[in-house]
């Protein structure tokens, strides 16, 4: 698909002419016109050598970057880091405390992800050789291996490695092996979240209801988490309106459990009303059914983000309270100002170095290029945006 032909041919699908092509790459490119002779040079032998000029032509004309040899492999765990080599007995104490202290600060607060990844896996390799014959000790040291493997599968989604639902599977068979209801319902919660945030609804949903089976032995606050983030999955696999009315009713439920305190014997849930208000929002306005989305009532829910705390919210929630501003704004006409907020949330990445949130702003980039907007420098501009956190690799350093 890298021939000039090709080019030639997608360009007048889109209703463009040589002129106009010039002019969006060029200001995609450098922030003002390239002559038409570059486009001329192009459509007579092929895309651009390099790669970020490809990729750049790639976005424009709304194809794949593998379909121009831009192809690109996930990395896994085993290529990047080593593990740490732990000798010597296991201190129970310091391991549930390095696990808290990971679980609080890891991804996106100044944390250097790989030393943390090799002193995880570490930790890990010396819990499987102690493990079985750790006599009174094993169950504590199962339930330490259920964490890390956790916390390893939540590296590799912040980082899209190619390990990660492998470690949530490694937590999830220790916890239903040796009878941990907690760990068990957890992992599933977490799991749900990464098939969530990569835009498999279904397997959210049947994540957060396989853990909700084990409801009655939860501690209030992961259940009432589980039970919104299932109510915003649901939302989003309606399929028809009382669809939509069984996920406010799990949001409903969910809103007994609110409380500011964290709970320091489950993994450190805090399900706080800011968490189940981004979780309803969530609920209005993810409908895949125009007639059961109520973008107004989701708006004023989302004004309420915030005020009970007087902490900043953290980068994670104001993420996602953007994205759920940006799909409200979509939803009223408002595209402008969409892209706008679709494009903060590409920069927010970029800062943190996150990337959990990379479906949903494709999801938005998709939902305004078919609008009336969808041609408008600005959403193009968001194209690229999108693609400098999807493939910044391909970009110089500014």
């Amino acid at each position: 698909m890298q021939n000039g032909e090709t080019i030639t041919e997608l360009r007048k699908g889109l209703g463009w002419t040589q002129e106009d092509f010039a002019d969006k790459y060029g200001y995609l490119l450098q922030g003002y016109p390239v002559r038409r002779e570059a486009i001329k040079h192009m459509e007579k032998h092929g895309f651009p050598k390099d790669p970020m000029r490809r990729a750049i032509v790639a976005t424009l004309l709304g194809i794949p970057l593998a379909a121009v040899g831009l192809e690109q492999t996930p990395l896994s765990l085993e290529t990047l880091v080593l593990p740490t080599v732990k000798n010597g007995p296991i201190d129970l104490v310091e391991y549930h405390s390095a696990l808290q202290s990971y679980d609080r600060s890891l991804v996106g607060d100044g944390c250097d992800w790989r030393v943390a990844l090799s002193d995880i896996l570490g930790r890990i390799q010396a819990l499987h050789n102690k493990v079985l014959y750790a006599g009174a000790q094993k169950l504590e040291m199962v339930q330490l291996l259920c964490g890390f493997h956790v916390t390893v599968a939540d590296i590799a989604s912040e980082q899209r490695l190619q390990n990660t639902v492998e470690s949530f599977n490694n937590a999830i068979i220790l916890a239903r092996e040796y009878k941990l209801p907690q760990h068990y319902a957890y992992t599933l919660f977490r799991r749900g979240i990464f098939f969530e945030h990569n835009g498999n609804t279904e397997a959210a949903s049947r994540d957060f209801h396989q853990a909700l089976r084990v409801k009655k032995k939860l501690p209030p606050q992961l259940k009432g988490l589980i039970l919104s983030t299932a109510s915003r999955a649901d939302s989003l696999c309606a399929e028809e309106s009382e669809d939509v009315d069984d996920a406010l009713d799990l949001s409903d439920e969910a809103e007994n459990f609110i409380s500011d305190h964290v709970e320091e014997e489950a993994f450190l849930t805090r399900f706080d009303k800011d968490r189940w208000l981004l979780s309803r929002v969530a609920v209005r306005i993810g409908s895949p059914l125009r007639a059961c989305r109520h973008p107004d009532e989701a708006l004023k829910e989302l004004a309420q983000v915030g005020l009970s705390d007087e902490s900043r919210l953290s980068a994670a929630r104001e993420k996602e309270s953007i994205i759920l501003q940006a799909k409200i704004k979509i939803d009223k006409g408002e595209y402008a100002f969409a892209t706008k907020l679709a494009s903060d949330v590409t920069v927010i990445m970029r800062e943190v170095q996150s990337y959990i949130c990379v479906h949903d702003v494709e999801a938005l980039y998709a939902a305004l290029k078919e609008t009336n907007y969808g041609q408008s420098r600005e959403v193009l501009k968001l194209g690229v945006d999108l693609l400098k956190v999807q493939r910044p690799e391909l970009f110089p350093v500014d």
